[in-house]
């Protein structure tokens, strides 16, 4: 008999890539890279090189951070632009804050979760994402925190 039921974060509970398209947009805006490049072309650059140095985060071969230097070193030197010295991953903050405020959760999650709950199921969260990250996500948003204060839900980290 199922008695849990988990849920991924990204793209099933919280509607990652629009966030993504938001904070790279910004990003596209704050590097100046409109003029060595469409943004379209750029989103898709900056998507190919999370999927490349997430994969190393993933095998446990680099630290979460520094994958995230590696994106920014490697999307500036792919348009042979510049840091002028700033610090990657301050850069990536600067990404990071965006995308984090961007956060949303799909319309049809709260309906769905209490409709689980009030059938008795246990929820949970499964994850390969950031920890921290992941836990900041979930917290985003009060009327989702409300929900999830409610049943507990575990989250399970996986990698």
């Amino acid at each position: 008999m199922i008695t849990s039921i988990y849920f991924d974060i990204d793209g099933t509970l919280i509607d990652i890539k629009a966030a993504q398209n938001k904070a790279c947009s910004f990003l596209y805006q704050y590097g100046h890279f409109d003029d060595v490049t469409d943004e379209q072309s750029f989103t898709q650059r900056w998507d190919r090189l999370t999927v490349y140095h997430y994969d190393f985060y993933t095998r446990k071969e680099i630290p979460y951070a520094e994958q995230r230097r590696r994106r920014i070193t490697d999307l500036y030197a792919t348009y042979k632009q510049s840091l002028a010295g700033a610090d990657p991953l301050t850069v990536y903050g600067t990404y990071l804050a965006k995308f984090e405020d961007s956060w949303h959760i799909y319309d049809d999650v709260l309906p769905c979760l209490k409709s689980l709950a009030s059938a008795g199921y246990r929820l949970g969260i499964i994850t390969n994402g950031d920890k921290a990250q992941q836990h900041a996500a979930l917290n985003q948003r009060e009327q989702y925190q409300a929900q999830l204060d409610q049943q507990e839900m575990a989250l399970e980290h996986i990698r």
